[in-house]
């Protein structure tokens, strides 16, 4: 049985959108993971596009994107953000 060249084509756009599920999922128990989920889910998106720019390879770039947005976020809020103690004393000052 053989396959044919359009399905081993999209094969990194499910790539892209597996990582970036994986991204947003491993978010919630390992944040340090969802950002290496995330990169992988734009990779294998742009090499998608090198073949075919498919709805699952985009999917997959949108919520590769979302998950490093998330990852900053969160990150940046656990500092402290605008109302972290350093932020506040120099405003003082």
């Amino acid at each position: 049985m053989e396959t044919n060249n359009h399905e081993k084509t999209q094969i990194w756009g499910i790539l892209s959108l597996i990582s970036g599920i994986l991204a947003i999922l491993s978010f919630l128990f390992i944040p340090v993971i969802s950002i290496i989920f995330s990169i992988l889910a734009i990779i294998f998106s742009i090499v998608q596009k090198k073949y075919e720019f498919t709805t699952v390879a985009k999917i997959g770039l949108g919520l590769g994107i979302l998950g490093i947005i998330i990852y900053f976020i969160a990150v940046y809020a656990s500092f402290g953000g605008p109302y972290s103690e350093t932020a506040t004393s120099t405003i003082t000052n």
